[in-house]
């Protein structure tokens, strides 16, 4: 391409990102003006929905697990990527316990409680408690895709839960909230809030950022036309606890059921499988949910909505205290060490030290 036309194109696309930018700083002004008075909104005008909350849980530590992983493994007979195999995708240190300390604290208002698991109980869960459900796999993914160690092929299924709420959140184990929070943070009259933060999908080393382009792309295709915000590549999901109407999920994998079906094969994470973004995406076009640009700093004296923090980070405590995130994410991955994960026990220990009501 001639240097002139390569100036050119690097011009337009410096305005565009620039523009973006100050209508997304403009967006949350207003909402930092506007949080409270649409929530007394709300409340005037009786908008009352219950909001279920779902997590994906494995123990990647139980021996009848790994058997099944690891056989699993050589039967897929190629090589999978290491991002799909590493140890931080299945290995856990109780995280769940501790998210369940944070949303009983700071979610009070969370009406039923859902963890999706594979033949599996946490040893500490009181599976007694008539706010919580565990749902194994097979009462919403079809036996043939069982066993399944890919959480993006499981999440097309989440919309399947028996008695899900209409409005529900979905999170993994290593979220947690930081701060009380109302439901008008997730959801906004009703509708969900889709949280972005800047960042490339075009990232030809990570998985994920594979799926979410293979996301952005079935939309563009499926609505003929460039997307709000998506289509730029340049921004990603927060990584952290979305809110969903299953209507909207239910609705997109009826569309996309071919590629659904294709993700549901893949027992371990592929570059080719389809990211939940789709979903968000769907709602959006549909004008049934809100986009909301999460950045690492705020004015807001309340903080910053989310935070992702690498496990192998080391000062923890010293970020959130710092932000002030309503949420955050203590991201394992195939950097992670032993040492690092019991790191974060440790921290979690001393964080949410008051046991919950669904605890033995």
């Amino acid at each position: 391409m001639p240097k002139n036309k390569q100036e050119t194109k690097f011009t337009k696309r410096f305005w565009v990102l620039i523009a973006i930018l100050f209508l997304c700083i403009g967006a949350r002004v207003f909402y930092s003006i506007n949080e409270h008075q649409l929530e007394i909104a709300d409340k005037k005008a009786k908008v009352q929905y219950d909001v279920d909350l779902v997590y994906l849980w494995c123990d990647g530590n139980e021996p009848k697990f790994r058997e099944r992983k690891n056989y699993w493994l050589r039967k897929e007979n190629k090589r999978l990527d290491r991002q799909a195999t590493a140890v931080g995708r299945f290995e856990q240190v109780d995280e769940l316990k501790y998210s369940l300390r944070s949303a009983e604290e700071y979610l009070p208002w969370i009406h039923h409680i859902y963890i999706v698991t594979d033949r599996q109980v946490p040893t500490w869960l009181n599976t007694q408690n008539p706010k919580l459900t565990i749902v194994d796999h097979s009462e919403i993914i079809p036996k043939q895709y069982i066993p399944v160690f890919n959480s993006t092929a499981i999440e097309t299924s989440i919309y399947k839960i028996p008695n899900l709420s209409e409005h529900f959140l979905l999170a993994n184990d290593d979220t947690f909230v930081n701060r009380p929070l109302t439901k008008n943070f997730f959801f906004q009259q009703g509708m969900p809030i889709i949280r972005l933060k800047p960042g490339s999908v075009v990232n030809a080393n990570s998985l994920y950022r594979d799926q979410l382009l293979n996301a952005i792309e079935l939309s563009e295709q499926y609505f003929g036309s460039s997307l709000p915000l998506f289509s730029t590549r340049d921004f990603v999901p927060h990584h952290n606890i979305d809110a969903y109407l299953k209507s909207d999920y239910a609705a997109c994998a009826n569309q996309f059921e071919k590629e659904y079906q294709e993700t549901l094969t893949h027992r371990f994470r592929r570059a080719d499988d389809i990211q939940r973004l789709v979903v968000d995406i769907w709602s959006v076009m549909h004008e049934h949910a809100q986009v909301r640009i999460v950045f690492p700093s705020s004015n807001n004296p309340r903080g910053i909505d989310s935070l992702m923090i690498s496990n192998t980070t080391k000062d923890y405590g010293g970020l959130l205290a710092r932000r002030n995130p309503g949420l955050f994410c203590l991201n394992d991955s195939e950097f992670s060490t032993p040492e690092d994960r019991l790191r974060v026990k440790e921290f979690l220990e001393k964080r949410f030290p008051k046991k919950s009501e669904f605890e033995l």
